[in-house]
């Protein structure tokens, strides 16, 4: 197929480098056409809010592409699996080095498309989305609004937005207390990114749904007052939004790592507080809401299909070579996602009383989260690398990362794809 029949306009509009353009028609021409009736650009690129940093002549991009690909039939396996090993290459060739760099790629067929969930992601492919190729089928995916969104699946943000902080949290940082000045602007990003994402989260439960940061943000500053998510945040959380999106559109930092590192989490664990207040659950000190997240998880998340249900019976089998039956049983009727959105609140919690100078109080929210982490982990923990007898620090919260990890990968199978990429990420 002649590149001529791809569109790739976007980049024109946004004003994005000519690499950028080149980037694409390198991505356009692995795809196989023959199979595909629609390529659908979506996520942050789509949007003209790519992040990238362009010095002599090297471009580093912060952001992934993310595409949506439609087959025209059934979805061919055996495509997919070639399609994904060379946007592998073509990753590793557009990186530059920078670990955040992806080409996320959904290859679905279009009955799958059409029972796309109600979900804010559904609802950026309708409103964001850039077509690429082919049929425009952005209005053949659910139409989503305030009044048909799905909340519940909404709430997640906050579990992956902590685990992006806790993946990219950078080793040096932990073991010298220093980063160089690319790791130090890496993970000013990555807080800055992912901070963006309670407007997501918050937005919708006052009715709005905006397409971009920008607006988010925009509408947040001129409503804070009269908002009904302001009674949970500090009074400076519109300037700290505002500055977050300096960070993640032109990267421009105004503070140290750590200092942003402490504001965010404190920003994470208001907006937990926000979120139980919503669904009525009442919080009784400040550590109340690391408990409630975990008793009312299915309250606040959604229950898992029948399909789900039968690979975790799967998984149980695996959980039982480590723990007695009874304990196999209960991890398989816990409700999980609470219970991990606790783990890592009490990681990001540990990590600011420890780059505090707060030892005692860091070592006691680590041991609280490898409490919480042996509820749902599907191994069995180093009882010498989670407790405290003579492993520093540094290591412990080292090695729950590992476990943490570890289990995502098994635990999600749509991860298991990135297992390589996580352990080079963890081990750097």
């Amino acid at each position: 197929m002649s590149l001529t029949a791809f569109n790739i306009d976007f980049c024109d509009s946004f004003g994005y480098p000519d690499q950028v353009r080149g980037h694409f028609r390198k991505i356009l021409g692995c795809i196989n056409t023959e199979k595909v009736s629609s390529v659908i650009l979506t996520g942050s690129t789509s949007r003209g809010e790519l992040t990238y940093a362009l010095r002599d002549g090297n471009l580093n991009i912060f952001s992934d592409y993310e595409l949506l690909i439609i087959s025209n039939g059934r979805v061919d396996k055996d495509d997919l699996a070639r399609l994904l090993e060379e946007f592998k290459g073509l990753e590793e060739e557009f990186s530059n080095g920078n670990p955040l760099f992806h080409i996320d790629c959904t290859y679905v067929s279009q009955r799958k498309l059409a029972n796309f969930g109600t979900n804010i992601r559904t609802w950026e492919i309708r409103s964001t989305g850039a077509l690429l190729y082919g049929r425009d089928m952005r209005e053949e995916a659910p139409r989503v609004s305030v009044d048909n969104l799905d909340f519940k699946d909404l709430n997640e943000v906050l579990i992956w937005r902590l685990w992006a902080m806790t993946l990219y949290f950078p080793k040096s940082l932990l073991t010298t207390g220093d980063v160089n000045t690319d790791q130090g602007e890496l993970y000013k990003y990555v807080i800055c990114r992912n901070i963006l994402d309670l407007t997501t989260f918050l937005l919708p439960s006052c009715g709005s749904l905006l397409p971009t940061f920008k607006q988010r943000v925009e509408h947040v500053s001129q409503n804070y007052t009269s908002s009904k998510f302001n009674p949970f945040f500090d009074k400076d959380l519109p300037s700290f939004l505002n500055e977050c999106l300096d960070g993640k559109l032109h990267l421009a930092f105004n503070k140290p790592v750590v200092e942003l590192h402490s504001k965010a989490v404190r920003c994470f664990r208001q907006a937990g507080r926000y979120l139980l207040h919503n669904y009525g659950i009442p919080t009784d000190n400040d550590e109340a809401e690391f408990k409630e997240l975990e008793t009312y998880s299915y309250r606040l998340f959604n229950n898992h299909s029948l399909r789900r249900q039968i690979y975790e019976g799967m998984l149980m089998t695996h959980k039982l070579r480590c723990s007695d039956f009874s304990g196999s049983l209960r991890w398989f009727f816990a409700k999980k996602l609470g219970i991990i959105l606790r783990f890592l609140y009490h990681m990001q919690i540990a990590l600011v009383h420890y780059l505090d100078g707060e030892i005692e109080e860091a070592n006691d929210s680590l041991n609280d989260g490898a409490d919480v982490i042996q509820r749902f982990s599907l191994e069995a923990l180093d009882k010498n690398a989670i407790g405290n007898n003579g492993v520093s620090f540094p290591d412990r919260w080292l090695y729950l990362r590992r476990v943490f990890a570890s289990f995502l990968v098994t635990y999600f199978r749509a991860l298991k794809d990135k297992t390589a990429y996580l352990e080079k990420v963890i081990n750097t």
